[in-house]
């Protein structure tokens, strides 16, 4: 008896010690545990402070990067602008030129056009002045005689 309960002894005492060493394994992953999320938070925190700092300076130098390649794109457009503007100021005054010589163009055709009706007019009356002459002769002729005029004859005619 004395074998078996040295034997239970032995059981027991290595019994308490299995205990005690989950214990303390049980101890040891619960802070690897907190270790291991205090060193997901510590990574996190450094991945994300890595990427925005890598994201700033590449946004810093994708934005230096387009400033550098629209700089000359956008001088031109400046220059393009420019002689828009100055083009546009030069056609103004083409089109303010040509519509008073226009207008001056139409004065001096309406001057013409009247200057040769009235020539046209005094060609014909001075030309026609004898054969004018001639028929009122003709028609006053034989009014002149009994001394009256021809309008005075005309009068008594439409009277009649």
């Amino acid at each position: 008896m004395e074998v078996a309960e040295g034997q239970q002894a032995a059981v027991q005492a290595a019994l308490e010690g299995l205990a005690a060493e989950r214990a303390a394994l049980r101890r040891e992953r619960e802070a690897l545990a907190r270790q291991v999320q205090t060193v997901e938070g510590s990574t996190r925190a450094a991945v994300r402070a890595a990427v925005a700092e890598g994201l700033a300076g590449a946004a810093t130098e994708g934005a230096a990067a387009v400033q550098a390649a629209t700089g000359p794109l956008l001088s031109r457009l400046d220059s393009v602008a420019k002689g828009a503007g100055q083009a546009e100021a030069a056609l103004r005054r083409v089109v303010l030129w040509a519509s008073w010589r226009l207008l001056g163009w139409v004065v001096g055709l309406g001057a013409v056009m009247v200057l040769f009706g009235w020539l046209v007019s005094s060609g014909v009356l001075w030309w026609n002045t004898s054969t004018i002459g001639a028929a009122q002769e003709r028609r006053a002729g034989p009014w002149r005689r009994s001394g009256l005029n021809s309008h005075t004859a005309s009068v008594r005619k439409d009277a009649d």
